[in-house]
C-alpha cells in the first residue's frame, strides 16, 4: 500500500470523530478554479475537500433496507487534465464495518456553471444488472448538471445483435436513452438542518429484444431514476436511485436494488 493511501485511510478512520456536523465553511474563491472561471456555488471542488454520505440500500418498492447502512467518504484529490479537459479527481471510501476501503475514482470537470462526468459515470445504473456489453468510455464527457437548461440528452446508444455476456447464444438489439433535467429549486431537511438545492434528475432507460434459440423473443425493459440535490457552498447534499427488477431468460427474476445517500458531514476548503 502506497504511503499516500495509507495517509488516506488514516485521515478517513479520523474524520467521523473529528469532523463537525454543518461547520460553517463557506467556499471561497481563491482564483485557482478550473478553467479559470469562477467554480459555480453549487460545486465547491478544491483540493482537500470532502464529504461524508450515510448511504442506505432501498428494496424493491424503494423502502430504506435499515440494516444495509454504510458510510461514504468523497475527497478532492488533485487537479489533472482528463480526457482533454482541466479536471479534479474524487476519490470515493466505503466503509460498512471495520475502516474505510476505496471505493474507486470519478473525474469531474466545469465548463462554466455546467458540470461535466466521464461516461463511466453512467455505469452506476447497470449495478447488479448480470450483463455488461455496453462499454462507456473513460475518454468521452457527458453533461450532468446545467443550472441554465431544463432538459437535455446525457446519452444515447444503439445496439443490433451484439452478444451477451453470460448467455452465449442469445443476442440482443435495443437502446440505451440517458436524460436529465432540472426539477427546480427543493427545501432539503437532514438533522434538522434546513438546505435550498436545486433537485436535477438524470433518467436512464434500456429497452433491449433478447433473442435466444428454441425460445420465444424476450423484450427486456429497464428505467430507474437518479435524483440529485445540489446546494450552494456545500455541494452535493442528498441523492437517490430508484430500484428496478428484470426477468431474463435462463437466469430468472434479477432485482436491482436502489440506494439512498445523504450528507452527514464535510469540510470545504
Amino acid at each position: 500500500m502506497s504511503n499516500r493511501i495509507f495517509t488516506y485511510l488514516i485521515f478517513l478512520t479520523m474524520m467521523l470523530a473529528c469532523s463537525e456536523r454543518y461547520p460553517n465553511s463557506p467556499y471561497i474563491d481563491d482564483g485557482n478554479n478550473i478553467d479559470n472561471k469562477t467554480t459555480p456555488r453549487y460545486f465547491p471542488n478544491k483540493v482537500g475537500s470532502y464529504w461524508i454520505y450515510e448511504t442506505y440500500q432501498l428494496d424493491t418498492l424503494n423502502q430504506v433496507v435499515k440494516t444495509s447502512m454504510s458510510y461514504d467518504s468523497v475527497i478532492v484529490v488533485t487537479e489533472l487534465m482528463k480526457a482533454g479537459k482541466k479536471a479534479k479527481q474524487f476519490t470515493k471510501y466505503s466503509k460498512t464495518t471495520g475502516t474505510y476501503q476505496k471505493n474507486g475514482d470519478n473525474f469531474y470537470s466545469l465548463e462554466g456553471t455546467k458540470l461535466f462526468a466521464l461516461q463511466t459515470y453512467l455505469t452506476k445504473f447497470f449495478q447488479g444488472i448480470p450483463f455488461s456489453f455496453i462499454n462507456f468510455s473513460a475518454n468521452d464527457w457527458i453533461k450532468i448538471v446545467d443550472p441554465d437548461d431544463d432538459l437535455w440528452r446525457v446519452y444515447r446508444m444503439k445496439f443490433d445483435n451484439t452478444t451477451i455476456p453470460n448467455l452465449p447464444l442469445g443476442t440482443m438489439t435495443g437502446k440505451v436513452d440517458v436524460l436529465a433535467s432540472w426539477e427546480g429549486k427543493k427545501n432539503i431537511n437532514i438533522d434538522g438542518h434546513s438546505f435550498e438545492a436545486d433537485e436535477y434528475l438524470i433518467t436512464f432507460s434500456f429497452n433491449g429484444d433478447v433473442a435466444v434459440p428454441f425460445i420465444n423473443s424476450l423484450h427486456i425493459s429497464i428505467e430507474r431514476e437518479l435524483y440529485q440535490y445540489y446546494a450552494n457552498d456545500i455541494g452535493l447534499v442528498y441523492e437517490s436511485m430508484s430500484s428496478s427488477a428484470i426477468s431474463f431468460p435462463l437466469l430468472g427474476n434479477i432485482n436491482l436494488p436502489g440506494y439512498q445517500s445523504r450528507l452527514i458531514r464535510f469540510n470545504i476548503k
